[in-house]
């Protein structure tokens, strides 16, 4: 939706855009600053979206311009890997459309046929994401250093199974729990794989990245997933969830000025500054003809926020 308010003849540009992520605010952040639209997932969608809106007016009062991607520092090995991988995602995409126009499936669909439906969908040939993963555990195998390390951690961000998810996770902590490449596993979506994997090992592995930390970010990575899975079941105890805070604390303070950072203050930013009743954050962006403006522009005005999501 765009409105043209009196006075200007272009167009209000929409201030946010984001899909419910089940609360992973380090997305929306991060979807806020490059301009991309992070891939839906189950929660609660009006809370996210309002810890989504708190994310991204943190980042110091304004969104951020678009900015090129850092070189994608993987080694050959996992490159070519990760293009045949999206081969076959882009082969099993095309062979499902073509299924989805076929007579057989339109009868099916038509007569409700769900079992038939099912039978048809089991005809394409799934992407192999183990097999995959086992490719780039081989890989990792004749490589060394940060190499080895980003071999690893692809073989967790392909989402593979449990088995190979517990695998890689044994070989990238055991050897790189110590290392400023972790980072990287960090920031990247296979860190949620350590509580994933194997539950029953989350815990110890999340102190291993908290107490063998090389920097202080990976800490904060390590405390703030800590605290999370204290403070995330329905029956936490008040000890629990106090113990969360502290954790959490310590975590924001650690990682001040970054995305986990901002991930971290965003639902106190929500308490504290975007309740009914309380006066909008000013934030600025540029509308649809490049021009600068910012919500205080508008005031006295009524402005409509637009929350969409694109997938």
């Amino acid at each position: 939706m765009q409105a043209r308010p009196a006075g200007r003849s272009t167009p209000l540009r929409t201030l946010c855009t984001f899909a419910p992520c089940d609360f992973d605010y380090a997305a929306v952040v991060e979807a806020a600053r490059r301009g991309v639209v992070p891939l839906p997932d189950h929660g609660d969608t009006m809370r996210t979206i309002r810890y989504g809106l708190a994310a991204a007016l943190l980042l110091c009062g304004s969104f951020r311009a678009q900015t090129p991607d850092k070189a994608d520092p993987r080694p050959p090995a996992v490159k070519a890997l990760a293009a045949e991988l999206d081969a076959e995602n882009a082969r099993y995409k095309e062979a499902q459309a073509a299924m989805m126009k076929s007579d057989a499936y339109l009868k099916a669909r038509a007569d409700k046929d769900t079992e038939k439906l099912t039978a048809l969908r089991k005809e394409i040939k799934p992407v192999d994401r183990d097999g995959f993963a086992g490719r780039a555990i081989k890989a990792a195998e004749e490589l060394k250093g940060d190499d080895r390390a980003r071999a690893l951690i692809w073989s967790l961000e392909i989402f593979p199974t449990a088995a190979k998810q517990n695998q890689s996770l044994d070989a990238l902590l055991g050897e790189f729990a110590k290392a400023p490449v972790l980072i990287e596993f960090c920031e990247s979506q296979a860190f949620s794989m350590i509580s994933r994997a194997d539950p029953a090992k989350a815990d110890l592995r999340l102190t291993t990245v908290v107490e063998s930390a090389a920097t202080p970010v990976i800490k904060a990575w390590g405390l703030y997933s800590q605290s999370t899975r204290l403070s995330g079941p329905k029956d936490a105890t008040d000890e629990a969830k106090a113990k969360a805070a502290e954790l959490s604390a310590e975590a924001e303070k650690l990682a001040a000025g970054t995305v986990l950072g901002d991930r971290i203050a965003a639902p106190r930013f929500e308490k504290e500054r975007l309740q009914i009743g309380m006066p909008s954050p000013d934030v600025a962006a540029t509308d649809l003809d490049g021009v600068a403006f910012k919500l205080s522009d508008y005031a006295g005005k009524v402005v409509v926020l637009d929350f969409w999501g694109d997938w």
